[in-house]
């Protein structure tokens, strides 16, 4: 049975480093890619400059997929993305639309060194799938 993608993320490497968002949710606090929900009638390749540019603040240009995973709480498939963006960018930032102020959940952005995220299952995945 063929899934359909559901999610993105977008791995944004710069030197030694990844770019990464925090997210807060009631008392968990985690860092993740950027990413999020395909929206109806767009693309996945559409939906991941899309949430990068909305968390972010950053133009990207799609490098290539890299991976599809599981979603664990949907019936579907997070596909991620390599994307390029701009080495003088600056990220920052940003806010879901689809969340009022106060229900914001992305708290950071910041460039996470990969010698400290290693271990985690995403960025393992990004690391595996360029090597």
């Amino acid at each position: 049975m063929h899934r359909a993608v559901v999610r993105v993320c977008a791995a944004v490497l710069r030197g030694d480093s990844i770019l990464m968002v925090e997210h807060r949710e009631a008392d968990r606090r985690y860092w993740t890619l950027p990413g999020g929900g395909v929206e109806a009638g767009e693309t996945p390749e559409a939906a991941v400059l899309r949430e990068l540019r909305e968390e972010t603040g950053l133009e990207g240009v799609l490098s290539r997929a890299l991976f599809d995973d599981v979603h664990p709480r949907c019936p579907g498939i997070v596909r991620c993305f390599a994307v390029e963006v701009d080495a003088s960018a600056e990220a920052r930032l940003g806010t879901d639309p689809e969340l009022a102020p106060p229900e914001q959940i992305l708290v950071a952005v910041a460039w996470r060194p990969l010698a400290v995220v290693h271990d985690d299952p995403q960025v393992r995945r990004v690391v595996g799938s360029l090597v």
